[in-house]
This record gives structure tokens, sequence and C-alpha cells, in this order.
């Protein structure tokens, strides 16, 4: 028999509006990266609702709710054409290329402000410009 209201004699609220207030909180007890890489799975099939209620211990109904809710953040990509590959490899080509030469600036630079400690050691003479000095 369900919890009866003092005042009223009715049934209470939370009898009366059903399970999903008084669990309310179950879903909320899965983070929503969860919610998101779930939704992702089951929109993209690898997984089925009855799978992942198996496999997470989570009732069906809260599956397909986390299904529907989540639905509209979940993005399908397509394949990538042939021109799309091509470009990807040349554009990671680039980059690598990119921070070999950052690579060889950073060596360049060492080596210089190496070669001006060693000049302002040995000829005691001020090379670097002083901080805050009158141009």
């Amino acid at each position: 028999m369900p919890k009866m209201n003092k005042k009223t004699g009715r049934p209470g609220f939370r009898y009366q509006l059903g399970p999903q207030v008084s669990n309310k909180n179950s879903l909320n007890q899965y983070e929503a990266a969860f919610r998101r890489w779930l939704a992702r799975e089951l929109a993209e099939g690898r997984l089925s609702i009855v799978q992942a209620s198996k496999r997470f211990k989570i009732p069906e109904g809260t599956i397909s709710f986390i299904k529907r809710e989540f639905a509209p953040q979940v993005v399908l990509l397509e394949e990538m054409t042939e021109a799309e590959k091509h470009k990807l490899e040349e554009l990671q080509k680039r980059i690598k290329q990119l921070e070999k030469q950052l690579e060889d600036a950073a060596i360049k630079n060492i080596a210089l402000e190496t070669l001006v400690d060693v000049a302002e050691k040995q000829l005691n003479i001020p090379i670097r410009k002083k901080p805050g000095a009158k141009q």
C-alpha cells in the first residue's frame, strides 16, 4: 500500500508521479562523460540497450533515457575520402617539418647565447643590452 499524505489522506507525492521522481538521482550517479560515451556507443550500433543494461547493470529505461537525452550531442562523422586522407597526410608531414625547424632554431638560439656568454667572459666586454637602458 502506498504511503498516504497525513493531511490530505491521498497517496504521497512520489507515488503519484511514479518512479522517475523517486529515482531521479539514479541517473545523476553516472558522470556526464559516461552518459555521452554510452549514447555515442548506442547511436553507432556498437552496443544495444539490452547489452548495455547487462554490461553496466543499469535499467533499460535509464539507458533509453540517456540515449534520447544525449542524442543531440552525438555527432556521427563520415569516413574520410581519399582526397581528405591525402590532405591529412600532407598536413602531418608539414607539422613534422615545422617541428624540426623549430627544434633547429632552438638549438641555434642556445648556441648563440652560449657564444655571447663565452665572449663576454673572455673579452670582458658587455655585449648584451642592459634591461631598462636608454636607447
